[in-house]
């Protein structure tokens, strides 16, 4: 096949005088350029992108371009532009004209890229991923008119005030094809004022990924399985992690991937987490016999001086035999401030559940932080056993300090989950 009938050209990690001009392509379609080595802001003849009145597809991911040339306005058939990782700070302002484009990506590695008000003519497109610095509210009123997007990806640099937060919520509630949706607030701090704003909202019932970072001081409300019966993926990084979030999560029925670690304490009963394959949970935990049926890896982080504190039974490790599909186990040993004998005793606990599960899982076990040293432990242990003589003398003259430490006691009690069944 001639130059002339070329349709599609990929390079990557390319130099320009290695390419032939895009001048030779009459009839290209895709133009993907990965990587490539541009000393100049119009390389490669970008200049004369109206040339290709037939391109479909422009990717110039990770190329070291600076700007990109007005003409591109002039694809009237241009489907998908991917400018991650380039150097452009400022879309031009014809890419409003491409009626016809349905995917835009762009960002700049570190730095947000500035949009201008245009977004909103862009009524085609059905994925938008965007590293954004633009704190217009114009902007996000423009977004209300994408309705066809399927993927949402803003990651917003800078700080920006209430009105711009309020008409971003609104703009959301009218995109009800959504099923990918990420927001990375970088600067925004999570405040109660913020989540206010979000309490109105309800996310599209098909929405399937969902990652949100900072912006919230605590779980939203319209995370459960009612609103959302067909979510996969959920990444959060919120202010406050309790356990009625923990419930929730365990109700959706199609959670495949939990990407935010469920704290310790929790007990899991019968019907939770029906799909669920990975998950990363605090020590101690326990799971009942119908739990997590389709877990396949799970990472723990134990703290052994913590368990050895409260008086934590190592029993619970066994629980692990109760995931039938578990095939990898990743346990992180917090050593700091724990004595020899507790990290071989937690260590050997973890082996051992490796051992009676059919599926010999494979185990990768690591360890942190600093033990103590036999010095420390044996100051520890004499302090302890003071402590424990004082204790004992109050118990003879004082009933109530008897009572308040039973009570103590009973508040570390393992929190459940509630049956789903």
């Amino acid at each position: 096949m001639g130059i002339p009938k070329l349709r599609s050209c990929y390079a990557i990690m390319c130099k320009p005088n290695a390419l032939p001009s895009v001048l030779n392509f009459q009839v290209l379609r895709v133009l993907d350029m990965e990587e490539c080595s541009f000393d100049k802001d119009l390389p490669y003849h970008l200049e004369h992108l109206r040339r290709l009145p037939q391109l479909r597809y422009l990717g110039l991911e990770s190329t070291h371009i600076s700007k990109l040339a007005e003409e591109i306005g002039d694809l009237k058939f241009l489907q998908t532009l991917d400018l991650r990782g380039t150097c452009i700070r400022e879309l031009p302002q014809s890419i409003g004209l491409l009626r016809k484009l349905k995917c835009l990506r762009a960002d700049v590695d570190g730095v947000g890229i500035t949009v201008s008000n245009w977004i909103g003519n862009l009524t085609s497109l059905e994925e938008l991923e965007l590293n954004a610095v633009d704190k217009s509210c114009i902007f996000v009123k423009e977004l209300s008119k994408l309705t066809e997007l399927r993927v949402l990806i803003y990651n917003l640099n800078e700080d920006v005030d209430e009105c711009w937060k309020k008409f971003f919520v609104e703009s959301l509630c009218n995109l009800r094809k959504i099923k990918v949706l990420g927001l990375y607030f970088t600067h925004t701090q999570p405040t109660s004022e913020l989540d206010d704003y979000w309490k109105g909202y309800e996310p599209p019932r098909q929405l399937r990924d969902l990652y949100i970072q900072h912006g919230f001081s605590r779980v939203p409300a319209w995370i459960n399985s009612s609103l959302l019966p067909n979510l996969s993926i959920l990444a959060m990084k919120v202010g406050d992690f309790v356990e009625q979030d923990v419930v929730n999560f365990g109700s959706l029925p199609e959670l495949t991937f939990l990407r935010y670690p469920i704290p310790g304490g929790m007990e899991f009963p019968d019907g939770t987490f029906p799909k669920l394959r990975s998950c990363r949970v605090h020590a101690p935990f326990r799971f009942l016999k119908g739990s997590m049926q389709s877990l396949e890896s799970i990472y723990t982080i134990v703290q052994v001086r913590a368990l050895k504190d409260a008086g934590t039974d190592l029993d619970f490790i066994g629980s692990l035999r109760n995931l039938p599909s578990l095939w990898r186990v990743g346990a992180q040993i917090d050593c700091d401030g724990a004595n020899a004998s507790d990290i071989e005793k937690v260590k050997a606990a973890v082996r051992q559940a490796m051992d009676i599960h059919p599926n010999r899982p494979t185990l990768h076990l690591s360890t942190y932080g600093r033990p103590q040293t036999d010095e420390e432990e044996s100051d520890s242990e004499q302090t302890k056993q003071e402590l424990l003589a004082a204790s004992s003398l109050d118990q003879t003259t004082t009933v109530g300090m008897s009572t308040q430490v039973i009570d103590d006691n009973n508040d570390e009690k393992m929190r459940t989950v509630p049956d789903l069944t």
